[in-house]
């Protein structure tokens, strides 16, 4: 039998180079038979390692080390499960390990978990090194007592890695002797082999660890392993007894569901635990009800509600959504939608805006009924099984937008209703980027001569795939090939930006957590990909800072006009378009691009969905197909044919042109009668430009058409023009809700514009270039604007008297500290100041830059001195002296020069305000 335990993959971040397929691979190569996977303090690997495992036909052995505190002291232990209880408990010992702030665990929080797992301990760790190199043996006594209440099994391992090891291997097999603990053996793998050990050595360096350049962590081979421990039976035999005991059954559980909505909320507030609350609805909703029943309950309400008094559509609508809602009760997704319906009731309750849609969700009417969405899908043609196709297997995905300054709102109302332990954040990994970028960080630990340095950033800029590098330094070659051992390898840990998971069982039990510092939730120790696989359901939540401006400028509208709504404007208001035809599309949700500008002048939109294909289209692929689009839409009449009349319906609103993905479904729904689950299957097959898919999606394709009595010729047209698209077709869902989102901004933009420009301009205090464009469009809008000014300006942009007046805070380094110290001190008495005076009350809060900055900047201009006198006359160390000179007088000198005056005001704001001054 061969297996080494304690090999560590690159998830013991910036300690292994090792990915984990090699590893599994590296250990079938030498006949092991068992991999020992042991990360430092963490389960990143488990399903992956696994997954692996099972796929190469090798035995997994599931471990991690753990830091303990000891008297003060930390020790390092192996843990291993031998079985699926064990792995339950590995998976909240890894959570102990990772949810606070210290690496070290106290035994007596670890002492409920130690069942059905085996530890070993080894020289590897100065704590053990110490008791065994002085024959500490009462000091082990002690400790092995208490490691004996918690663990089922425990064992010593033995290392020859180095010199030092091997003469320490006769300590430890004195200390199994003594204390009848068997032997198994060690061998701790970072790297391949002895070429990648200086690579390692640079990883140590990057995460300031000590390491001991003598050991050799390469992985052990199956001749080396021979050599070293088949001399030892007792460690062999030991082996031969462990490994057949270590099974597992099913380690990871796959039956996660959401909580019952019902359920949790009919229960009684006293008896959930104390971090759950909820608010308890009508009771009348829920008599006699399941989930199934009470969504489609609130669904029909919903109906009601949006097509109250016309009652014309009811039947149409209605086929709709009892289609959707077959799909989604046979998939048991009715929590989901009940669950999201409910984020968004709380945010619209609390005056939280929320997205009009976004993804393919807004292709279902369910959604669009439940007011999780804006876009009624009958009304734009969109496609319910776009989103969830019951032939597809993949989990709903309703993304929602909120304003990027309240997610976190929505967020704590999810941790607070269902509980801490039943909601996570979703770990990332970030990775050592692109070759070029590692360079770069290497020569901070491999300096290079100036010449080689030159040498190899000429080499990177122009290499070519597979170059031969023969010809290069061989440091320079060194370097290269260590960037190529670290390119790709992940470094670091983050937070995924929208996704949380929710969780019927407590997670703590079932999957690996740590601690988060974000929104005080823990963070799974697992990807989304894997988490999905386990049937965890993720939530998208993301910010989106343009629904943070539309909401101020809804505030500031309000002020003056109390009745304003922003879901009744008119979708077809004609200023509006011609704003966007125009381009004056500055501050505008997805079209402030230069290309975007493009676009618009060319197309000039005039309706809603010009506007939708115009998102569409604005992308790198179907850029291409705009000049087809654009030609046909000026040169073709509606009556035009470009097929065949059974589709042509389907291509005339985007002028002949596939633009999104649901035209594609639809074209092969009517042309050769796919239903739409199929449809959407074939949309995603020939996307992905597979040359063998290809060939069995056209055969089939063509099959289905000739059964419908089409020609061959027409069908290889039809097939042909849908793939020349296929790669670029957008989701008209994503489009539509987007969409709208854009033409509210372009149509406050054309109604509110000082409302508008005010909230743009404080949003980009910090963004020179920004502020200087808006407030260029401000002044050619013929808005007075008035620059910087101590006696009326504040840290804000604000509109008063028809003139936008600037904010202090527009010049560089004037904090928001001064400027309320400021506005506090203009609150009293005989604020007509003198630049001595204003220096004196000051003061406490003035330092240099401050004052030379408000100098240069103009703010100073209203206290009768030109800003050169200002400048030379600034010192803030004579304030103390002004008491003692009660005939002090100021200098006065001659102004600056014009040009001078620019050149100080770019500086202090970063552009020349003066251009916009009148």
């Amino acid at each position: 039998m061969r297996g080494v335990f304690y090999l560590q993959s690159y998830y013991s971040l910036l300690d292994s180079l090792l990915p984990l397929e090699k590893l599994v691979l590296k250990a079938k190569e030498n006949d092991y038979e068992f991999v020992a996977l042991s990360d430092d303090y963490n389960l990143y690997g488990m399903p992956t390692f696994l997954q692996l495992c099972q796929k190469h036909d090798i035995k997994p052995i599931l471990g991690l080390k753990i830091n303990f505190l000891w008297k003060n002291q930390t020790g390092e232990l192996l843990v291993y499960a031998k079985n699926d209880q064990g792995i339950k408990n590995l998976i909240q010992l890894a959570t102990a390990s990772k949810k606070e702030a210290q690496s070290h665990l106290h035994l007596e929080q670890i002492e409920a978990l130690g069942k059905d797992l085996f530890i070993i301990i080894c020289g590897l760790c100065p704590f053990w090194e110490k008791i065994f190199v002085n024959d500490q043996k009462n000091e082990f006594q002690e400790v092995l007592e208490k490691l004996k209440t918690i663990f089922s099994e425990i064992f010593l391992g033995i290392s020859f890695q180095s010199f030092f090891l091997e003469k320490l291997s006769d300590n430890l097999i004195d200390f199994s002797t003594h204390f009848e603990i068997p032997c198994l053996p060690v061998n701790k793998t970072n790297y391949d082999d002895a070429k990648a050990q200086e690579t390692y050595q640079i990883l140590a360096k990057m995460k300031n660890k000590t390491i001991y350049s003598e050991i050799d962590l390469s992985f052990l081979t199956k001749s080396e392993f021979d050599i070293r421990y088949q001399k030892y039976p007792q460690i062999m035999d030991s082996l031969k007894q462990l490994i057949p005991k270590i099974n597992y059954q099913t380690p990871l559980k796959k039956n996660f569901s959401l909580p019952s909505y019902l359920d949790f909320i009919e229960k009684k507030e006293k008896d959930l635990p104390k971090e759950v609350v909820f608010e308890k609805p009508e009771k009348k909703l829920f008599q006699n009800l399941d989930a199934k029943k009470y969504l489609k309950k609130i669904v029909y309400q919903g109906l009601e509600k949006f097509l109250n008094p016309s009652k014309s559509k009811y039947e149409k609508y209605s086929q709709r959504i009892n289609e959707e809602l077959k799909i989604i009760n046979d998939l048991n997704y009715e929590n989901y939608f009940l669950i999201v319906s409910d984020l968004v009731k709380y945010a619209k309750k609390n005056n939280i805006l929320v997205g009009p849609g976004r993804g393919s969700s807004s292709g279902s009417l369910v959604c669009f009924c439940l007011e999780i969405t804006e876009i009624d899908p009958l009304k734009y043609n969109l496609i319910f099984e776009r989103f969830l196709n019951p032939q597809r297997k993949t989990m709903p995905d309703i993304d929602l937008d909120f304003p990027d300054n309240k997610r976190e709102i929505v967020i704590q109302y999810i941790r607070q209703k269902y509980g801490l332990h039943h909601v996570a954040n979703i770990i990332t990994f970030g990775s050592f980027a692109k070759k070029n970028a590692i360079i770069k960080e290497l020569l901070k630990f491999k300096k290079l001569m100036p010449f080689q340095e030159k040498q190899l950033f000429h080499f990177l800029e122009n290499q070519k795939p597979n170059q031969i590098t023969d010809d290069l330094d061989d440091q320079i070659k060194n370097l290269l090939q260590i960037a190529s051992f670290l390119e790709g390898l992940p470094r670091f840990t983050g937070t995924h930006p929208a996704g949380i998971i929710l969780s019927k069982d407590n997670l703590l039990q079932n999957i690996p957590l740590q601690k988060s510092n974000h929104l005080n939730l823990l963070q799974t120790q697992w990807e989304a990909k894997e988490l999905e696989t386990m049937g965890l359901l993720k939530i998208d939540l993301l910010g989106l800072h343009s629904l943070t401006i539309i909401e101020q400028i809804i505030a500031a509208i309000k002020e003056s006009q109390k009745d304003f709504n922003l879901f009744s404007i008119p979708l077809n208001d004609p200023k509006t378009y011609q704003l966007l035809s125009n381009a004056k599309t500055l501050g505008v949700f997805q079209l402030e691009s230069g290309n975007a500008k493009k676009i618009l002048t060319r197309m000039a939109p005039n309706n809603f969905e010009d506007l939708v294909a115009l998102l569409a289209l604005n992308r790198p692929g179907p850029i291409d197909s705009f000049d087809l689009f654009l030609k046909n839409r000026n040169q073709f009449n509606s009556q035009k044919i470009y097929f065949d009349s059974l589709i042509d319906h389907i291509l005339k609103p985007t002028h002949g042109v596939i633009l999104y993905q649901e035209q594609i479904m639809q074209i092969a729904s009517l042309f050769a009668k796919y239903s739409l689950a199929e449809a959407d299957l074939f949309r995603r097959a020939i996307s992905k430009k597979d040359k063998t898919v290809l060939l069995k999606e056209k055969k089939y394709f063509l099959e289905k058409t000739q059964k419908e009595g089409h020609s061959l010729s027409l069908s290889n047209q039809i097939y042909d023009y849908i793939l020349k698209f296929a790669n670029y077709g957008f989701n008209k869902s994503h489009s539509v809700a987007y969409s709208l989102i854009s033409y509210r901004m372009a149509y406050l933009k054309t109604h509110y514009f000082i409302e508008f420009m005010t909230i743009l301009l404080n949003d980009s205090l910090n963004d020179p270039l920004q502020t200087k464009a808006l407030l260029k469009e401000a002044f050619q809008a013929g808005i007075t604007l008035v620059k910087p000014n101590i006696f009326v300006s504040s840290d804000q942009y604000y509109f008063k008297n028809n003139q936008l007046f600037l904010p202090l805070s527009l010049i560089k380094g004037v904090n928001s500290n001064f400027c309320k110290e400021l506005i506090q001190e203009r609150h009293k008495k005989n604020f007509t100041l003198s630049f001595k005076e204003f220096k004196q009350r000051l003061f406490f809060c003035l330092n240099e830059t401050i004052l030379t900055n408000l100098i240069l900047g103009g703010a100073l201009d209203q206290m009768g001195l030109n800003r050169k006198t200002l400048f030379h006359n600034q010192a803030l160390n004579e304030v103390k002296y002004y008491r003692f000179l009660p005939n002090y007088r100021i200098v006065e000198y001659e102004e600056f020069l014009s040009h001078e005056l620019k050149e100080r005001q770019k500086k202090v704001f970063g552009f020349n305000l003066d251009d916009y001054i009148k």
